[in-house]
Parts: structure tokens; C-alpha cells; sequence
């Protein structure tokens, strides 16, 4: 199951919330290049409070840095832990990605 997009804080709140009152564990995702348009310490605060928040919820939190290798680089060293990259190369990304322990996920559509 694709991971659900969220835009912010308040609609991973909203999603986890909703998730938690059915019993079920969800992927949350930035929207499509949010590495791009919020960056990579934004999601990493946003993610930090909603582990805080809904630890038992949350299975994982994927940022998409669309086809912009700098942008899924800088999402590793910032110490995001899963990225999505629709770039070139992206056997090497996955091995930059693995040699900080983080993972590749596939694009959306992907």
C-alpha cells in the first residue's frame, strides 16, 4: 500500500489519529518533491513529533525528492530515513542511501 501524502504537521496528526481509532499501523509521505518545497529538516522535525505522538502508529515516514539527486543527498545527511527518488542512477542512490542506514522507497507511480 502506497504511503498516504500529507502537507504538514496537522495532516500527519490527522491521518495517524484517524489510523490509531481503526487499529491500524500507516507510511505517511510528503507530497510529490516535498524534499524540494519544505526541505529536509522540515520533514525531519515533522516527523520526530509524530513518532512522539503516535509511536505505535506510525510504520514509516517517506520523503519525496523527486528526480533532484542534491535533494535526496541532503535528505540522507540530514538523516531522513526513507527517501523516495525517481532520479538518475538510482542503484547508486540506493547505496548512498544503505551506507547511512536508510532505504530507497519507489517513487509514487513507481
Amino acid at each position: 500500500m502506497e504511503p498516504a501524502r500529507i502537507n504538514g504537521l496537522e495532516d500527519g496528526r490527522r491521518q495517524l489519529a484517524a489510523a490509531r481509532e481503526a487499529g491500524a499501523r500507516v507510511s505517511l509521505a510528503s507530497l510529490a518533491d516535498g524534499a524540494l518545497s519544505g526541505g529536509a529538516a522540515w520533514f525531519a522535525a515533522i516527523e520526530a513529533e509524530l513518532r512522539a505522538e503516535f509511536p505505535d502508529t506510525l510504520a514509516e515516514m517517506v520523503l519525496d525528492c523527486g528526480d533532484c539527486p542534491g535533494a535526496a543527498l541532503g535528505a540522507l545527511r540530514a538523516g531522513v530515513k526513507t527517501i523516495a527518488y525517481a532520479g538518475p542512477d538510482r542503484a547508486r542512490m540506493r547505496a548512498a542511501a544503505a551506507s547511512v542506514g536508510a532505504k530507497l522507497a519507489e517513487p509514487a507511480g513507481g
